[in-house]
C-alpha cells in the first residue's frame, strides 16, 4: 500500500509540481516545506526527481537574498525571479531568517553549488556580529536594507524569535558542533522551576 501512494506521489511531482508560476512564496515556509519536503524524500528514496525538483525551488528562492544587507527578504516571486518585504515593513524576522540554514546547506552538500550555503551562511556569521544582543538573545526583528536589529530590547521564545534559537542546536550539529552563547543564556535567564524543590518545603 505505501508503495502504491509513493508511486502516486511521485507522479504527481514529476508531472503536476510546477514552480515557473507568477506567485509570491514566502521564503521561510517554502524553504522549510517544500524544499525540506523534497530533499527528505531524496534521503528515503534515493530518487534523483526529488532532487532535481529541490534543486529548481532552491534556485528560484535565491533572489531573496539580494538585498543591501544579505539579510534575505521574506518573500520571492519563483516565476519572475524577484523578492521583496512584506508591504508593511522592511524588516524581516529573526525566525525566518535563521532557519532555512539546515536545508540550503545540505542542498549545497548534495549538488555540489555551494552559493546555497554561502548565502545562508553569510546570514548567520552576520547575525552573530550584530550588537543588540543580550547575553547571546537577540531582538525580534532585523532590517533588511541595513542589516541591523530592531526593536531593540525585546525579547522573546515566542512568534518571530523562536524558531532561531530551535535551530541553533540543528546547526551546531551540522555545521561541526562550534560553540553558540545563545543556549548557556537560555538556561542562565530563561529557565526556571515553576514549583520550589522539595528540599525547600
Amino acid at each position: 500500500m505505501l508503495l502504491v501512494e509513493f508511486e502516486e506521489a511521485r507522479k504527481w511531482v514529476a508531472n503536476d509540481l510546477v514552480f515557473d508560476k507568477n506567485v509570491d512564496v514566502n521564503l521561510f515556509e517554502s524553504t522549510i516545506r517544500i524544499l525540506g519536503g523534497l530533499l527528505s524524500t531524496y534521503h528515503l528514496s534515493g530518487d534523483s526527481l526529488f532532487l532535481e525538483k529541490a534543486k529548481d525551488i532552491g534556485n528560484r528562492l535565491m533572489p531573496a537574498f539580494k538585498t543591501p544587507s544579505k539579510i534575505p527578504y521574506s518573500d520571492v516571486n519563483i516565476g519572475r525571479g524577484t523578492a521583496h518585504p512584506p508591504r508593511w515593513t522592511s524588516d524581516s524576522t529573526v525566525a525566518e531568517v535563521t532557519s532555512i540554514q539546515l536545508e540550503f546547506r545540505e542542498l549545497s552538500r548534495l549538488t555540489g553549488d555551494e552559493k546555497f550555503q554561502k548565502a545562508v551562511d553569510e546570514v548567520m556569521k552576520h547575525v552573530h556580529t550584530l550588537s543588540g544582543k543580550n547575553d547571546g538573545l537577540v531582538p525580534m526583528f532585523i532590517n533588511t536594507n541595513s542589516g541591523q536589529f530592531t526593536h531593540l530590547g525585546v525579547y522573546t521564545l515566542g512568534a518571530r524569535a523562536d524558531s532561531y534559537y530551535e535551530y541553533l542546536l540543528k546547526q551546531w550539529i551540522q555545521g561541526g558542533k562550534k560553540e553558540n552563547e545563545a543556549g548557556a543564556s537560555l538556561q542562565r535567564k530563561l529557565v526556571s522551576l515553576p514549583f520550589p524543590s522539595r528540599t525547600s518545603l
